[in-house]
C-alpha cells in the first residue's frame, strides 16, 4: 500500500466559538497522534471536522474520532463531522458511530446549524 501524507488545516470559521479542522489523508494508526494532539489543544465550544479529503479510516482512526467526541462531550463542547465521503459514512453506519456523532453533508451546514443550537 502506498503511503499517503496526512495534514490538518484550520480554515477560518464563519462564527465565533467554532473551530474547523480539515483533515487531508488517511486517519490511521500512523497519523492519529497529530489528530489527537490538535483535539487535546482545542478549546472551542464547537469543533467541526471536515472529512472531505479523508480517503479512509482504520480502527485506530475511528477510535481517535470517538475519543475526541467523548472528550468534547465531557467538557461541554460538541464535535461534529462534516462532508463525510460515502465510504466513511458506511463505516460510521456499520459500526454504530453514526448514532453517536452528529454529521452534516457540508461544513457550511454544520456551522449554520450548530450556531443556532448554541443560542
Amino acid at each position: 500500500m502506498e503511503y499517503m501524507d496526512f495534514n490538518i488545516k484550520r480554515p477560518a470559521s464563519r462564527y465565533k466559538g467554532q473551530r474547523i479542522f480539515l483533515l487531508e489523508g488517511p486517519l490511521t494508526r500512523s497519523t492519529i497522534n497529530e489528530f489527537e494532539d490538535f483535539m487535546r489543544a482545542e478549546k472551542a465550544a464547537v469543533v467541526i471536522v471536515d472529512m472531505s479529503a479523508v480517503p479512509y479510516v482504520d480502527s485506530d482512526g475511528l477510535g481517535a474520532i470517538l475519543k475526541a467526541h467523548i472528550s468534547c462531550a465531557k467538557s461541554g463542547r460538541q464535535l461534529a463531522l462534516a462532508a463525510v465521503p460515502p465510504r466513511l459514512r458506511t463505516l460510521l453506519k456499520v459500526t454504530g458511530v453514526e448514532q453517536m456523532i452528529t454529521t452534516f453533508p457540508t461544513v457550511k451546514e454544520a456551522q449554520d446549524k450548530l450556531r443556532k443550537k448554541k443560542k
